[in-house]
């Protein structure tokens, strides 16, 4: 299994021995998922069936000043800052 990460072929050795067919998913360009063919399949279907995409949160700019919550320790007073 010369080429594929060496948990993917362990995976594909394994679940090899126990189904002729094979799924491998490739992700990035490279491969990142191992299924017999039934499993696959029921993964295909279940994605049809429920729209795992219609749940998922839009993605937000993050804050370009770099922001964190959090409670203010003091008070800031012209006093202070020229001190």
């Amino acid at each position: 299994m010369e080429g594929f990460p060496s948990s993917i072929a362990r995976r594909m050795l394994e679940r090899g021995k126990a189904s002729k067919v094979l799924a491998v998913v490739i992700k990035n360009g490279r491969p990142s998922r191992v299924y017999d063919l039934q499993a696959y399949l029921r993964r295909v279907e279940q994605t049809k069936r429920l729209k795992p995409s219609r749940f998922r949160k839009t993605a937000t700019a993050p804050d370009p000043l770099g922001a964190v919550h959090g409670k203010i320790k003091t008070s800031l007073s012209r006093r202070l800052m020229y001190d």
